[in-house]
C-alpha cells in the first residue's frame, strides 16, 4: 500500500488515481466488447451473404448463371445422372448436374458447418428443412421413400420427397453427405435394401440423423416413381478431399 501511496500521492490523488485505474478497466472492457461485437456481426453477415447466394439457385439455370454467383468448380466429371460440377465454399459444396444445353437438372447443397444453416423453403413460403438442424423425423410427406444407404467405406442415408405444386412438382432428396458436417448415428443392416419398411431400428435413426444435405431434381417423374441412380448426393470424396470437414 505505501508503494502505491507513494506512485500515485496524497489521498485525494490517491483516490483520483483508483478512478482513473476503473475507468481504464472499463474502457478496455466496453473495446473488447465492441471488438466482439462487430467479429460477431461480419461473422452473421458474411453468413447470411452465402445463404442469399444459396437461395438464388434453382433447376432450369444454365450451368452458367451458377458460375457466376458460385465461381469455378472445382470438379466437372460426367455421371450416370448428366455432366456433374462441384461448388466449393468455406461454409458449403453444390452439386449441380446438367443435360445436354447445359441446363441445370439437379443440384444439391451441403452444409459444411454445424452453424452454417442453409433453409429450404417451399412455394408457399414454409419450410422444407434446415440443413444441420431437421432430422429425417421432422420431414413430413406421406410420399416417402426410403432410397438408401450404406455401411461400407461410404456410409451415408437418403431418402426422396414429393410435396405437389408446393415444391414444384419435383422431386427432393434429403441426405446425409459423407464429407458434409455432422456424424451419422449407426446405420441399421436393414438400410442396405434400397426401399426399407418402418421399424423401430428406423423410426430410431430417423428422430436422430441430421440431414446435411438437400437435393432439389428434375430427373424424376412428377409422381416420384421414378428412381434416380443410386448415387450419394452433393460431393464424392475423391472431388474434395483436399478441403477437409468441419
Amino acid at each position: 500500500m505505501e508503494a502505491i501511496k507513494q506512485l500515485i500521492g496524497s489521498p485525494s490523488d490517491f483516490g483520483i488515481g483508483w478512478i482513473i485505474i476503473l475507468l481504464g478497466s472499463i474502457v478496455a472492457i466496453v473495446a473488447g466488447l465492441i471488438a466482439l461485437w462487430n467479429w460477431a456481426s461480419d461473422r452473421w453477415q458474411e453468413k447470411n451473404r452465402h445463404l442469399q447466394m444459396l437461395s438464388q439457385l434453382d433447376t432450369g439455370a444454365h450451368i452458367s448463371y451458377f458460375m457466376t454467383i458460385l465461381g469455378n468448380p472445382v470438379s466437372i466429371s460426367q455421371s450416370s445422372m448428366g455432366q456433374e460440377y462441384i461448388f466449393v465454399n468455406k461454409y458449403f459444396y453444390v452439386q449441380a448436374v446438367t443435360n445436354v444445353d447445359g441446363s441445370v437438372s439437379l443440384f444439391s447443397v451441403t452444409t459444411r458447418r454445424k452453424d452454417f444453416n442453409p433453409i429450404l423453403m417451399s412455394q408457399f413460403g414454409s419450410v422444407l428443412a434446415i440443413l444441420g438442424k431437421t432430422t429425417f423425423a421432422m420431414v413430413r410427406n406421406p410420399k416417402r421413400r426410403m432410397m438408401s444407404g450404406d455401411h461400407g467405406a461410404i456410409t451415408y442415408y437418403c431418402e426422396s420427397f414429393y410435396f405437389g405444386y408446393d415444391g414444384g412438382y419435383r422431386v427432393y432428396f434429403f441426405s446425409t453427405n459423407p464429407n458434409g458436417s455432422g456424424r451419422l448415428p449407426l446405420v441399421p443392416a436393414s438400410f442396405q435394401d434400397s426401399r426399407v419398411e418402418d421399424t423401430k431400428d428406423v423410426e430410431r435413426f430417423r428422430a436422430e440423423a441430421i440431414i446435411n444435405t438437400y437435393t432439389i431434381s428434375t430427373l424424376s417423374g412428377p409422381n416420384g416413381d421414378k428412381d434416380l441412380p443410386d448415387t450419394v448426393f452433393g460431393p464424392k470424396h475423391y472431388q474434395v478431399r483436399v478441403f477437409g470437414r468441419d
